[in-house]
Parts: C-alpha cells; sequence; structure tokens
C-alpha cells in the first residue's frame, strides 16, 4: 500500500508540475504574452502642420488676456490642422478633445506660475501697437513641449490622466510655428 501510494504521489506531483509549466509560459515559450509597446512620436511627427493662415485678437493693456488668447488659438488650429492630416501622428498620441484640454491649459499656466521665455516674447508684441487693427505677417513662434509643464499645468484636472497618456506618447520637443497674418486689435 505504501508503495501504490509513493507512486500515485510522484505522478500527481510530475502532473501539477507540468500544468504550471504549461499555463505559466515556461519551458519553449509557449503561453507567454507580449507587454504592449507604445510608441513614443516627436513632436515633429504629431504636429507636422504647423503654419496658420490668420489669427485676430483683441489687445488687452491691462492683462495678458490677448497673449493666452493667443496661444490657444494657436494650439486650436495646430490640433485641427494636424487631426486633418493623416500623416500626423497626433491621432496615436491622443483624442482631440484630450489634446485641447492638455495644451489649452499651458498659457494659464506659463501667466501664473512658471515664466516660459517664449511666452513672454508675446508681449513684445505689445510694442508700437496703434489703435485699431495691426497686421504683423509672416509671425513666428517657438512652442515648446516640456512633460513637466504639461503635468503641473493640469494637476488635479478632470483630463489629468489623459495629459499623462499624452506625455508617455509624445517626446518633449520644440516647433516653430508661422502665422502668415497676426491681427492684434487695439
Amino acid at each position: 500500500m505504501k508503495k501504490i501510494l509513493t507512486l500515485l504521489s510522484a505522478v500527481s506531483l510530475t502532473a501539477t508540475a507540468s500544468a504550471s509549466v504549461v499555463a505559466c509560459g515556461g519551458g519553449d515559450g509557449g503561453g507567454t504574452i507580449e507587454p504592449p509597446t507604445t510608441n513614443i512620436y516627436k513632436v515633429d511627427e504629431v504636429f507636422i502642420e504647423r503654419e496658420i493662415e490668420e489669427i485676430s485678437v483683441d489687445y488687452n493693456p491691462h492683462n495678458d488676456s490677448w497673449m493666452r488668447s493667443l496661444y490657444v488659438s494657436m494650439n486650436n488650429r495646430l490640433i485641427d490642422m494636424n487631426y486633418d492630416n493623416n500623416k500626423s501622428k497626433i491621432g496615436k498620441v491622443a483624442k482631440r478633445q484630450d489634446m485641447r484640454n492638455t495644451l489649452n491649459t499651458l498659457p494659464n499656466y506659463y501667466s501664473q506660475n512658471k515664466n516660459n521665455e517664449n511666452y513672454e516674447k508675446l508681449s513684445e508684441l505689445s510694442e508700437g501697437l496703434k489703435d485699431g487693427e495691426n497686421l504683423i505677417s509672416n509671425f513666428k513662434f517657438k512652442m515648446i513641449f516640456n512633460h513637466s509643464d504639461i503635468m503641473s499645468a493640469n494637476k488635479d484636472k478632470e483630463w489629468e490622466v489623459a495629459s499623462k497618456q499624452i506625455t508617455e506618447k509624445m517626446d518633449e520637443g520644440t516647433i516653430v510655428v508661422s502665422i502668415k497674418e497676426l491681427k492684434i486689435i487695439k
């Protein structure tokens, strides 16, 4: 009887070990699941369209609301132009509204919390403005995508998770945005 129990134990133990190897993907590699890969896209792959025909903003001499408005207008135009271009990788990074929500918090963040050299350069546009419509042709603006700024600007927002996903799928970097006709109305 002792020999039969020993033999049954050995067979059970071998069967259990074999089942574990198959289920866990051991041995020849069968049953293993590859972790998902996340592509990280360069900023210039996401924003391949960077030339905006026209933007118009109302100048406010009392605060920088006109600068924030200009920045948001640039963001929205860039986002829309690139979602409409099949060669852009923007759709692989985020949904349109998530990208808008995330990037449109940056001008408020720069205005209130953190100096951003390129954002501050927008204030130079106000120098020499005349009453009425002021036209600036071929205006160039460096737009910097910094993960730390993006996450800080979107902290505690309802779309914070989407913002984090954007930083995980889009590299940091700088693009130069060109506006053919920038109208500042004073």
